[in-house]
């Protein structure tokens, strides 16, 4: 009964192979490349595509950091009235109408130095207004007024000398900095993740192809003993050995298809293909190309994450700074120089604009802080020690990376060592195997123990197609230290 149910279910695996390999060449099966693979991940992963966009958004944004110190353009225009002041008992008049216009430059330097550069042109119109012993009435009762003035201010502690300014332009910088970066990382991972992915499947498909060999062997041994057996030649455990063998491996078959199924369905996702079937050919691990890699123990670059969390610390550090200055005693000087002409005639006021009639100037100082002493001096060291805090963590982030890339070229050695190895006890496996045939020829051996050496390079063949895919994992990890993937 055993035996009639293991031959059915071969019979039916074996069938199932040949038909979708019968089907896949008369539909024309396509070779598919690594490189061909990554790029349509490239093209149709809309995770991958997402995080592009994201690193060519926060790009852009970072040049928000630009406008913190940017000369700004502004300009004000403004109507209104006012009815008489009865206080006023010298002048009289129903009510004065205004136009005031304003435009103007400023600019906020690095050094904290602002600067206010504007030209305000006013009208102004009295109604009624009572002209008697006025020596220009016309003049009084509607007059233009062009006023070229520049404004100065220097902050001396709080955001002294622009330390606050230059902290709110890092603060913006390198914010966007780190989200790009993060989206960078993203994008790297996804085409590392499909990497590891389309060689899980190389090996999920050999593996399929190498246990149903070994299947094959483990049923031609169980058909040889158990013959042996019914001939009174062979004894009853060498059966139950041999049937526990073709069940072990119709196990391993069985998990084989599995993976492949998974993997394929894997393989498809990366590229947004809702399938479990992959139709074209791909490449196989090129075990000498492995062979021949040579590893440095110099770290080539930070990783990407490693480099957002360098910018969002720079940034944490920023807005700690603005916090620590925002909590100063605020000590300014400032200034200002404008020159005024009034003049009934517009143009006229424009012309003589900066004649040296009607000058005005002002210089000051100005100062103030919360009563508070003492709640300022806890913010201000709370902000401090917010500094520390960041700089300690991105410490533990390079200690913790030194730690990922030394355990990384150690096993990327490791592992190309296991495969050089693999692949010379599967070379001894196969010479074996191939001189036990010789000796079959011969006659001086027995098809059993042909059956045996096959298993024994079936399990060979395995173990060296795994340790190069697990070799390419590990490959794959070393592409986190490559800013340009």
């Amino acid at each position: 009964m055993i035996k009639s149910s293991i031959n059915l279910a071969l019979k039916a695996s074996v069938f199932l192979s040949i038909f979708l390999s019968a089907n896949l060449v008369s539909q024309g099966v396509m070779a598919l490349t690594f490189d061909e693979y990554i790029q349509q991940v490239k093209s149709d992963n809309l995770s991958y595509s997402a995080s592009q966009e994201s690193i060519r958004s926060f790009e852009l944004l970072k040049k928000k950091a630009k406008l913190v110190t940017a000369v700004k353009v502004y300009a004000t225009s403004e109507r209104g009235f006012v009815e008489q002041n009865q206080a006023l008992a010298i002048f009289r008049y129903n009510g004065v109408y205004t136009q005031t216009n304003r435009f103007g430059l400023s600019y906020d330097s690095e050094i904290g130095l602002k600067t206010n550069i504007f030209y305000s042109l006013n009208n102004s119109h009295y109604k009624a207004l009572n002209t008697t012993n006025m020596a220009n009435p016309n003049l009084a009762s509607s007059n233009t007024q062009a006023i070229p003035t520049i404004e100065l201010s220097l902050p001396l502690w709080q955001n002294g000398f622009g330390r606050s300014t230059r902290a709110q332009r890092d603060s913006l910088y390198y914010n966007n900095q780190a989200q790009k970066l993060n989206a960078k990382a993203l994008a790297i991972n996804e085409l590392i993740d499909a990497e590891k992915t389309y060689w899980f499947l190389v090996y999920a498909r050999k593996a399929v192809e190498i246990q149903k060999r070994a299947l094959e062997s483990a049923k031609k041994i169980y058909d040889y003993v158990y013959k042996k057996e019914r001939m009174n030649l062979g004894e009853k455990s060498d059966v139950l050995q041999a049937k526990a063998l073709v069940e072990s491996r119709e196990l391993f078959f069985k998990q084989a298809q599995n993976n492949e199924i998974i993997a394929s369905r894997n393989f498809n996702q990366k590229r947004y293909i809702n399938s479990e079937i992959v139709e074209e050919k791909l490449e196989d691990f090129d075990i000498k190309k492995l062979e021949k890699i040579v590893f440095s123990s110099v770290k080539p670059q930070d990783r990407i994450d490693v480099k957002a969390k360098k910018a969002l610390m720079k940034s944490m550090i920023a807005n700690a700074k603005i916090e620590e200055e925002n909590n100063k005693p605020s000590l300014n000087v400032y200034g200002s120089y404008s020159m005024t002409q009034i003049d009934r005639n517009r143009d006229l006021a424009l012309q003589n604009s900066f004649d040296s009639k009607g000058r005005a100037g002002k210089i000051g100082v100005e100062f103030s802080m919360p009563l508070n002493i003492s709640l300022s001096s806890d913010i201000r060291l709370g902000a401090r020690k917010a500094i520390s805090s960041e700089k300690i963590n991105y410490r533990s982030e390079l200690a913790n990376q030194d730690l990922h890339w030394q355990n990384l070229v150690q096993n990327l050695h490791n592992y190309q060592e296991n495969l050089k190895l693999a692949l010379a006890i599967e070379s001894a496996q196969k010479a074996k195997l191939e001189n036990e045939r010789k000796l079959l020829k011969q006659g001086r051996t027995s098809t059993y123990q042909i059956l045996v050496f096959e298993q024994d390079y079936s399990n060979a063949e395995l173990n060296a197609q795994e340790m190069a895919y697990k070799f390419h994992q590990f490959l794959a990890d070393k592409k986190l230290y490559e800013e340009n993937l």
